[in-house]
């Protein structure tokens, strides 16, 4: 949180707790991590500009390492989608990189999304898939991943296990 609060980008910074609800104490027992809600001037986020050029959030903006990760609809043909994401990338003077895009015939991406894993589930799990993990041979083992994310083999293993159970939904 300090952090944060240190960052020439941030105004406000509140734990969610505190926030909505200050009769509960922000590390009750149970909870692993804490929630906030960081204030920004609009300036420091590529936003207005998405949203102003059509472009929908289909799920959370996520947002890790000074970085923000969209999903987003928008109903254009791949030329103007590519000369809008242009405009902006002058605009905002802004890195955007498109990991994928789907036709509108394509199922839409909130039906296998990661949206409902931890944050470190999610972490995990697409450093899994980045880096190789779940193709034949695998690229890394669990122990390299581990090693990339300083953690144990164990708690990487717990991560993807919970993650792959959300991913593949209850037993039929």
């Amino acid at each position: 949180m300090a952090e944060i609060e240190e960052s020439n980008l941030t105004d406000v910074v509140k734990r969610i707790n505190d926030y909505f609800n200050p009769n509960v104490p922000a590390h009750s027992a149970g909870n692993a991590t804490e929630e906030l809600l960081v204030e920004y001037a609009p300036r420091n986020s590529i936003h207005d500009a998405f949203v102003s050029r059509g472009f929908v959030p289909e799920e959370e903006i996520r947002i890790k390492n000074g970085y923000e990760y969209w999903a987003v609809i928008i109903s254009k043909s791949r030329t103007m989608i590519q000369r809008r994401l242009e405009e902006i990338r002058q605009e905002m003077d802004a890195k955007i990189t498109i990991e994928g895009m789907k036709s509108p015939n394509t199922e839409s991406a909130k039906y296998n999304t990661t949206d409902y894993l931890s944050e470190r589930q999610r972490e995990v799990f697409e450093l899994a898939q980045q880096s190789g993990y779940y193709t034949w041979p695998r690229e890394i083992s669990a122990s390299e991943l581990a090693d990339k994310l300083n953690l144990s083999k164990t708690t990487i293993l717990e991560h993807l296990r919970k993650a792959e159970a959300k991913l593949l939904g209850p037993k039929v």
